[in-house]
């Protein structure tokens, strides 16, 4: 023990007690009353470990009395941790018992007020009894600081993400649990790894006598494959559990605490295994066991920072089996970065209180001045739609001092808070189905707190209805028709047919046709669906148009065939551009990028034929993706030939268009 703190006093009923039934130590009890309640006695009572680093006692680690935070390795910084422990003295600490959840003389105390388990949805002072409160005690990963203060400052100043196993279904286990983690196997991460959750089964045998500890091949591996395994702990290392759901085909594993207390980390090395392995809780695993199969995700809980529960509030350090002097008077290990009021000191804290003061605010501290109610406006939110941009909408307090600090809780998933001292903008873009109510809370800048509630739901997006339009409405052989979507319903994405063999994802394509009748389809998609409007675009040919040879136009053929040609360039974020051409015989053409000299692709069209048909070869030098048009000025009839990225293979049709 490096030391210990704790009031000398508490007190009830005083004038100006804000919460005049509840206890409050006697230095802040002092402070709101404005008066010594205990006059000639001290408000608290604090002692530090004089024997530190003498042997037998943290054998030569001493406390570093410096205020610079330059301790050195190996020493304790003694500043740190008299703010800790003065922290207490103050009022951070229950005076219930964590042994038995009885209050002090049978009155609860301000800062059990705010100890809340959200297994329950109670704060200790609204439990029924004792026993409730003794069972609340080691609800580990549930018990919270309901402070608005503290969750403002904690959303500010936690980052991180805990390790969880996050199962979303059934509803009676829907849940973030705390979990334990593993030297070997896949490190977890924020995507994590999704399936259903169900249990793995062995034989009975003399690896284990237990038929659900994996300690042998399973005999349920159809059921476990492609499926996270739970498993119980006992009888075999973890990594030979891990091994065997593995090799069922298992994507994860879980197991499941055999004794109570905290959930073990894994041990053990075996580079084979591949798949995540975390652990929970006796209670928990029971309690997953009864509600199989389950729909969870093993990684980083992305909903929440380390050290805040999935409520959005601070979490206590409730560990079971209790932790007598340490238990729910304490932020919880999980933090991050680590705070002064975990129950341990760490040696990466610095000099500072970090976000202690939001919690001594919540009880009472720095509140001389009542507090205003303080809403926010606008008083509803708006409904959204899944795959369609939110908002954004900006919440201003209506009352208070800035600056503000805010936190949000349940948004809809795809929607985050952002803020500034003054406002809270809500935005995204929600990615699924909502119902239900949305918290948004914070604190001014004189600690009072203040939390609203908004009830809003996500809907499914309704689907586009395609529809499109086209000029010229009666468009000729070898002209470019531009094509204009005229769907509604906003969608997303577009795919156009033009019954020629060509497709376009642009949203107002052009495209050029020969003579005929084509059936164009546009395809209209987004989040809540697509549809497909199709129409007979009729190509007409008036008779034999001039070729007029240009930069980028080639006139094959005595001037019959009008050959063009564009590119993509694959190196330079896909820009398209028109090649320049160089006209090599009258049958025989060549497309170059940067250099006349050296062609990337050539065309030969070949009239010495047995079939009526020209016949077109396009060998390639390039690997970019390219087109090449050619349009037949006598008869009308068009084709585009397409070379995809990577290709060096000859382009070859004898067979489209007639000759003469």
């Amino acid at each position: 023990t490096l030391g210990g703190t704790s009031p000398t006093y508490v007190e009830a009923q005083f004038a100006g007690a804000p919460e005049y039934q509840l206890w409050y130590v006697v230095a802040e009890a002092n402070q709101l009353s404005g008066t010594d309640l205990e006059p000639g006695e001290s408000d608290m009572a604090a002692q530090f470990n004089a024997k530190l680093g003498q042997p037998g006692c943290l054998t030569g680690t001493y406390f570093y009395y410096g205020f610079d935070a330059n301790t050195p390795s190996g020493q304790i910084n003694f500043l740190t941790v008299a703010l800790h422990e003065f922290a207490h003295g103050l009022g951070f600490l229950s005076v219930a018992s964590t042994s038995t959840g009885a209050f002090l003389g049978g009155r609860g105390d301000i800062f059990s007020k705010h100890m809340l388990d959200t297994a329950s949805g109670k704060t200790w002072t609204q439990m029924a009894s004792d026993a409730e409160r003794k069972n609340s005690t080691v609800d580990t990963g549930h018990i919270v600081w309901s402070g608005a203060a503290t969750s403002a400052a904690g959303t500010a100043y936690l980052s991180g993400h805990p390790p969880a196993l996050v199962v979303s279904a059934p509803a009676a286990v829907a849940d973030s649990y705390t979990v334990g983690t593993a030297s070997f196997g896949a490190a977890l991460t924020l995507a994590g790894v999704s399936g259903q959750l169900v249990a793995a089964l062995d034989p009975s045998d003399a690896s284990g006598a237990s038929t659900t500890d994996a300690c042998s091949a399973l005999t349920n591996a159809s059921a476990v494959a492609g499926k996270i395994a739970l498993v119980d702990r006992g009888s075999c290392n973890f990594t030979v559990k891990a091994a065997n759901v593995q090799a069922a085909g298992a994507i994860g594993v879980v197991v499941a605490n055999n004794a109570s207390g905290a959930p073990p980390g894994l041990g053990g090395t075996d580079p084979t295994i591949t798949i995540p392995a975390v652990s929970v809780t006796q209670a928990d695993g029971a309690k997953l066991r009864a509600n199989l199969p389950a729909t969870a995700t093993i990684g980083l809980d992305p909903s929440r920072a380390a050290g805040m529960g999935r409520s959005g509030q601070v979490l206590l350090y409730a560990p079971n089996p209790v932790e007598t002097g340490s238990s729910l008077s304490h932020f919880d290990k999980s933090a991050s970065p680590n705070l002064l009021m975990e129950p341990n000191i760490s040696s990466d804290l610095p000099i500072g209180v970090d976000i202690t003061p939001a919690l001594l605010a919540d009880i009472g501290w720095f509140g001389s001045t009542p507090c205003p109610t303080i809403g926010l406006s606008p008083a509803t939110l708006p409904n959204g739609t899944v795959g369609v941009a939110y908002g954004p909408v900006t919440l201003t307090p209506a009352a208070g001092t800035a600056p503000f600090s805010f936190f949000a809780s349940d948004l809809p998933p795809g929607l985050s808070l952002t803020t500034s001292t003054s406002t809270a903008v809500i935005s995204g873009t929600p990615t699924a189905l909502f119902s239900g109510a949305v918290t948004v809370g914070g604190a001014d800048g004189n600690a009072c707190a203040f939390s609203q509630d908004f009830y809003m739901g996500v809907s499914a997006a309704a689907g586009p209805v395609a529809d499109f339009t086209w000029t010229a409405a009666s468009p000729n052989a070898g002209d470019p028709v531009q094509f204009t979507d005229a769907s509604t319903g906003s969608p997303t994405s577009w795919l156009w047919n033009f019954g020629d063999g060509t497709t376009s994802t642009d949203r107002n394509p052009a495209h050029t046709f020969g003579k005929g009748t084509y059936a164009v389809s546009l395809t209209a998609s987004n989040a809540g669906g697509s549809s497909t409007k199709t129409q007979s675009v009729v190509v007409s040919f008036g008779g034999p148009v001039a070729c007029t040879p240009d930069l980028y136009r080639m006139c094959m053929i005595g001037g019959r065939y009008r050959v063009t040609s564009h590119w993509k360039n694959q190196y330079a974020g896909g820009a398209e551009a028109n090649l320049s051409k160089a006209s090599l015989t009258d049958a025989t053409g060549a497309f170059w990028l940067t250099d006349p000299a050296v062609y990337e692709y050539l065309i030969r069209l070949n009239t010495a034929t047995d079939n009526g048909r020209v016949w077109v070869a396009i060998p390639t030098f390039t690997d970019v993706e390219f087109w090449i048009a050619v349009f037949d000025t006598q008869n009308g009839q068009y084709k585009e030939y397409h070379s995809p990225a990577g290709n060096r293979t000859l382009l070859y049709d004898p067979f489209f268009f007639v000759y003469p």
